[in-house]
């Protein structure tokens, strides 16, 4: 696909052009909803002649730029939001101005429609919302990108979680990478941006780990192994994660055991409650390091969401659709 870059007169700041004819029709009406959400929003300048589109990036403050990137990733759905968590949740990778204000988007999905919940649990569990639990909660626990949780019990009394993946997701996600390379290409060629970054690097790389997160059986496989993991030795007994339950996990749900607990980032509300913050939190820190260096398999979402601190003074680790591995080679490096 052509992308040609054209440097304006004097300036630093390039025009990159698009020819939406070499896109399918749906890719095509999609590809200009994102342009004119970033050009809404005032990321970008947009020209269109005839099937051609031409962007050039406006000239803002790094603060502002990132505070109008999140309000149109909201605007975009699912696949973006999700990029912007990736992006909130690596303090580091990118400049405090992005991550700080990109943490506004954990909060931004809105839930899902009762009656499309509850349809998703019982086709992918091949049975009525009756028959499968005692009780469940319509109103979610938490909404995400991806999928959101609700609380239930099964008949025998156990109070379970149920994570339930957004309805038709893996097609618009796919759709959606699929542009946001081909923006991510436009982005390599804009100068400064181009240099200091590697905009298709991390598309690509934000596209392997959310193929992988979308089927929720890689989940149940890492959940469970990471908490065989955790007690190898003996010694992580405050550690908690929560345990599948059999026969209830299928590609788009999870019914897991519920886990009760307070995000570690409410400091002041764990300090009332009489939790030891530093020495329970370093056997998290230090659990965390085994499970890298000892097993090579690691929580790769580590952030407040994900991490909880339970009434019995105990860490739970949440949310395993995103995993590192590391081989054996390097584990010995590092430990060494």
């Amino acid at each position: 696909m052509a992308l040609p870059a054209r440097e304006q007169p004097g300036s630093l700041v390039r025009t990159v052009g698009f020819d939406l004819r070499r896109l399918s029709p749906g890719d095509a009406t999609r590809f200009l909803r994102i342009v004119l959400a970033f050009a809404r929003n005032g990321l970008v300048v947009v020209a269109r002649k005839g099937p051609r589109v031409a962007l050039r990036p406006r000239q803002q403050a790094p603060a502002a730029a990132a505070a109008a990137a999140r309000h149109a990733f909201i605007e975009l759905g699912p696949t973006f939001v999700k990029f912007g968590q990736m992006i909130a949740s690596r303090p580091g990778l990118f400049p405090d101005s992005v991550t700080d204000e990109f943490r506004g988007l954990l909060d931004a999905v809105p839930p899902e429609r009762t009656r499309v919940v509850r349809a998703t649990v019982e086709r992918e569990l091949g049975s009525t919302i009756d028959d499968l639990f005692a009780s469940f909660d319509d109103t979610p626990l938490a909404a995400a990108s991806v999928a959101q949780v609700h609380e239930a019990r099964l008949h025998d009394g156990t109070r379970v979680a149920v994570k339930v993946q957004r309805p038709r997701l893996r097609g618009r996600v796919e759709r959606d990478l699929r542009l946001m390379r081909l923006l991510a290409l436009g982005l390599s060629r804009l100068g400064k941006i181009g240099e200091l970054a590697d905009p298709v690097g991390i598309v690509d790389d934000y596209a392997r780990s959310l193929d992988t997160e979308l089927d929720f059986r890689n989940e149940v496989v890492w959940m469970r192994l990471f908490r065989e993991n955790l007690h190898t030795y003996g010694h992580n007994e405050l550690m908690v994660v929560p345990e599948p339950i059999e026969g209830m996990c299928s590609e788009r749900v999870i019914v897991m055991t519920f886990v009760e607990g307070t995000p570690i980032d409410q400091i002041d509300d764990l300090r009332a409650q009489g939790h030891d913050l530093v020495d329970v939190g370093l056997q998290g820190v230090r659990a965390w390091l085994e499970s890298a260096l000892r097993h090579g398999l690691f929580h790769g979402d580590v952030h407040a969401g994900n991490l909880f601190f339970t009434p019995t003074a105990e860490i739970a680790f949440l949310d395993f659709g995103i995993m590192g591995t590391l081989s054996e080679e390097t584990r010995t490096m590092l430990r060494e």
